[in-house]
């Protein structure tokens, strides 16, 4: 009952609960699977927005960085459990239940499942779908203020993997 009391006091309480958890996560199909992509640390995120803004984006030593940086918020959805023709006994579907499985290790900069490590396709929509997510309504917000010519700006030094 208690929820329902939530909700007539505060209409759209709910609503505005799961954006908040749902902005967390954002789950994408890339070929024949479906990959959950997750935000990155804010100190991780605001180095790599500088790295944008000063156009070291594209330099060779700082690309990989980035890279490593939004695959290690990626993860494969593994199907688990469930009868293996997804329907439950009298023949009613059941929804297939999933797993996140971590696809990237940014420390070693190893790939967790191996069949990506040679699928060029599927990384490069990985990588152009996770910064979307990250990046493309913080730049929209910003309107991409770029630094004015002859204005110096301190680079953020690059943040460790640790949390």
């Amino acid at each position: 009952m208690r929820g329902f009391a939530i909700a007539e006091a505060y209409p759209g309480f709910f609503k505005r609960i799961t954006e908040i958890i749902m902005e967390k996560t954002k789950d994408v199909v890339i070929g024949d699977h479906t990959f959950r992509i997750g935000r990155v640390r804010a100190d991780l995120g605001n180095w790599i927005v500088w790295q944008f803004q000063n156009g070291d984006f594209r330099k060779e030593s700082v690309f990989p960085t980035v890279q490593a940086y939004m695959f290690d918020v990626c993860f494969r959805m593994k199907p688990v459990g469930g009868p293996p023709n997804g329907m439950m006994p009298g023949g009613a579907a059941q929804a297939a239940q999933t797993m996140p499985v971590k696809c990237y290790d940014a420390a070693s900069r190893r790939w967790l499942i191996p069949d990506l490590a040679d699928d060029i396709w599927t990384v490069s929509n990985l990588f152009n779908e996770a910064i979307d997510f990250n990046f493309a309504d913080f730049f929209r917000k910003l309107g991409t203020k770029k630094p004015q010519e002859g204005e110096a700006l301190d680079t953020p030094q690059l943040p460790s993997l640790q949390a």
